[in-house]
């Protein structure tokens, strides 16, 4: 029977009823918050022992013992923040998006991002012509295939009792395309090959639903629901994780068009799932908040970093958000002017960096615990598509 305790998190148990609370809109006018920024001793003694090269350099996939010990490390650092966070491991991050081309055959290029560990990847184009489409194949021997599953099952079997660990993010649709045909060749199938770009959607449903269900078996739910890198944790069995991030550099009806169906089909299966949105793309979330099953959205940054834009444009965002539980970064400088001023929009979930100490991570959650949004800051009525960003 797997553990329903984690070593790595003190109010475990208040922890859960408040994420419970948030993502099933139980929360409209309180917040939550997690805290980042303070030094991590252990992070520092995984860095002597695997000496991870300096960013971008080429390197193999890390060992699942190295993958191990760095989430241990950066988890174990965080065990005594009292904050609305669960210690959960993103066990597969290293394989990055090309992985899912790796696994249905691509030669995958592995970078070190530097001394915090971890790598990130990019894989050469696999579909170079659309009668391959037909030969595109998940098998468990694949060599990158075989790695995720075992690593998977060994930081499950090894973080028992000690810390969570997630599902990868899917990819799916377009970036699913991106990554087997390359970016710009994707992008130009939208209007020279629509027909064949369709069924490597198509595909890409079936694709992305086995890794999931695969991934399932391996990781145990926890009290109810599952852990999840974005979140935490939801009260939800088999949550699916999307992303929207190449429809960022489109016009509105790609998504319509070219993933929308898809994705809805994902959700339909696994019953529930949470969004990743990337850019200040209103219409992008407008869509998305219409999607059956969704619980939160995590993003709706201008750009990279940390989401200062999104911070600075949360009444916009709550315009067209409504109800749905928002999931955004902002500073601890600007998480406490929101707390002092009572300026803060409830049912947010605020991902708080620079934070220099523990000490001031639970003082500031203290606050955080007892916000309410007063009326003029609590979710309007989502308005229409008149005022939608494009």
């Amino acid at each position: 029977m797997p553990s329903e305790e984690l070593a790595y998190k003190r109010n475990l148990n208040e922890t859960i009823a408040r994420l419970e609370a948030l993502w099933t809109g139980r929360m409209p006018h309180g917040i939550c918050a997690t805290m980042h920024g303070w030094p991590n001793p252990y992070l520092e003694e995984w860095r002597q022992k695997w000496h991870p090269p300096a960013q971008g350099t080429e390197r193999d996939l890390p060992s699942k013992e190295e993958i191990f010990e760095h989430w241990d490390a950066l988890l174990r650092g965080r065990s005594e923040v009292e904050d609305d966070s669960l210690p959960v491991a993103y066990a597969c991050l290293d394989w990055g998006e090309s992985g899912f081309a790796g696994f249905l055959g691509a030669k995958v290029h592995f970078y070190s991002r530097g001394e915090n560990g971890g790598t990130y990847s990019y894989a050469e184009p696999l579909l170079a012509d659309w009668s391959q489409l037909e030969e595109l194949r998940l098998e468990e021997q694949n060599r990158l295939y075989a790695a995720f599953l075992e690593t998977l099952r060994y930081v499950v079997t090894r973080a028992e009792g000690l810390f969570g660990v997630n599902a990868f993010l899917r990819i799916d649709a377009l970036t699913l395309a991106m990554e087997l045909r390359g970016a710009t060749r994707a992008l130009l199938d939208l209007y020279e090959f629509p027909k064949q770009l369709e069924r490597l959607l198509r595909f890409g449903v079936e694709l992305n639903a086995q890794i999931l269900e695969q991934e399932y078996a391996i990781i145990p739910p926890f009290r109810g629901g599952r852990f999840t890198w974005i979140g935490g944790w939801v009260p939800h069995i088999s949550p699916v994780p999307l992303s929207v991030d190449p429809y960022v550099y489109c016009a509105s009806w790609v998504y319509r068009d070219f993933g929308e169906a898809y994705q809805l089909a994902l959700l339909e299966r696994f019953g529930s799932g949470f969004f990743h949105l990337h850019g200040y793309r209103l219409d992008l979330l407008a869509a998305i908040k219409e999607l059956p099953g969704v619980l939160f959205v995590q993003g709706v940054e201008s750009g990279g970093g940390l989401g200062e834009a999104a911070f600075a444009h949360l009444e916009a965002i709550k315009q067209v958000a409504g109800t749905l539980p928002l999931l955004i970064s902002c500073t601890y400088q600007e998480l406490l002017a929101g707390l002092k001023e009572h300026s803060l929009p409830g049912g947010v979930m605020y991902d708080v960096s620079g934070v220099p100490t523990v000490y001031e991570a639970n003082k500031a959650m203290e606050l955080v615990r007892s916000y309410e949004a007063q009326a003029s800051e609590r979710p309007p009525e989502p308005e229409q598509a008149a005022r939608v960003m494009r």
